[in-house]
């Protein structure tokens, strides 16, 4: 991770929450955090669209500070549709509106754009 940093890349970890390694210790998302990680979560995850297990682990990271990026994970607008709006309810009441707004809007936004995102806190 320290590598491709170095080298202007950002290394953006998609769907962690359903990584079975992760799912067994979430903590392991610190080391890869630490190295430069980021990560966007499912917001269908967030909701318990895969299962209870993995809507546990995406409210942990998200609270751990572990989540910078919440995605929609479409796929067309029949399979798996672009909906977050009750994912996004869910962050804002996990770690407030104004945390829930750069993760879901603010840093997506920045990548693009390719400026810094704002790192989480911990929010336990």
């Amino acid at each position: 991770m320290e590598n491709l940093a170095e080298k202007g890349v950002r290394a953006i970890i998609a769907h962690p929450e359903r990584n079975s390694t992760i799912q067994s210790q979430p903590e392991a998302t610190e080391v890869l955090r630490y190295s430069g990680a980021q990560f966007q979560i499912t917001g269908d995850s967030l909701i318990g669209k895969f299962g209870r297990k993995t809507m546990k682990v995406a409210e942990k990271l998200v609270i751990m500070g572990n989540v910078h990026f919440l995605a929609s994970d479409s796929h067309s607008p029949r399979f798996r549709s672009p909906r977050r709006t009750k994912a996004l309810k869910k962050l804002k009441k996990l770690v407030g509106k104004e945390r829930a707004e750069e993760i879901a809007y603010v840093n997506p936004n920045s990548v693009l754009s390719k400026l810094q995102i704002i790192a989480p806190g911990n929010w336990n």
